[in-house]
């Protein structure tokens, strides 16, 4: 693992430039290059993911006049840390990426129907309480799957889209979920977004927005 200097990283819910504008005015002369490499010490795996810790302030930073978009945040603000564990299902033991976005819209209320791998995920149209949306389409709660075959066996991983509109340096968007290799939940922005995650084999394969989810945001 390499390590990288990032202190809190500007959101963009409303455009990332005008987020940067005004964090570079209120940090004064160093402006957001300083803030970015000053603080804690967080890792990126061979240069190809950056961890992005969401504490209050940032929460704060990201909020809107929609109070679903909002809880959706701040509960996946308060479970960073959960380790990432294959076929988990508990906050307190771990859970994997597929049982994360699951419990993460149980917990808003938005429920889909039941469980799917993103083995399955990856070819649903329109089932299970969700439905398939051009990526460019995607906006902040919608879910993003990827997934390449390795050797004949499936490696797929799901987030939640935060921020599409995300840059820093060579890493682009802003999604969360429960990552392997240590990583566990966490709000991450890495290369090959939204095409592929990490990899470029790890191609995105489908794009699916909660029904329950949206309903609720369109009221």
């Amino acid at each position: 693992m390499e390590g990288v200097l990032v202190r809190w990283v500007v959101p963009a819910v409303m455009g990332v430039w005008f987020a940067v504008s005004v964090q570079a005015q209120e940090l004064g002369e160093g402006g957001i290059d300083d803030w970015l490499t000053t603080g804690h010490w967080l890792e990126h795996e061979e240069h190809t993911q950056l961890i992005v810790d969401m504490d209050s302030s940032l929460f704060n930073q990201y909020r809107t006049d929609n109070i679903h978009l909002n809880t959706l945040l701040y509960l996946a603000m308060i479970r960073q840390g959960t380790p990432y564990r294959w076929g988990g299902r508990n906050w307190l033991t771990g859970l994997d990426c597929s049982n994360f976005t699951m419990k993460i819209f149980q917990d808003l209320g938005a429920y889909y129907k039941n469980f799917q791998t993103t083995h399955t995920m990856r070819r649903v149209k329109n089932a299970n309480g969700y439905y398939r949306i051009a990526i460019d389409k995607a906006t902040a709660g919608d879910m993003l799957v990827y997934g390449a075959y390795d050797g004949g066996k499936w490696n797929g991983h799901v987030v939640i889209l935060i921020d599409r509109d995300f840059r820093y340096g060579d890493f682009s968007g802003l999604v969360v979920g429960s990552h392997g290799n240590e990583v566990g939940v966490r709000f991450i922005s890495y290369k090959g977004f939204p095409h592929y995650y990490r990899r470029p084999d790890v191609k995105l394969r489908n794009v699916l927005r909660v029904e329950a989810f949206a309903n609720r945001e369109a009221n």
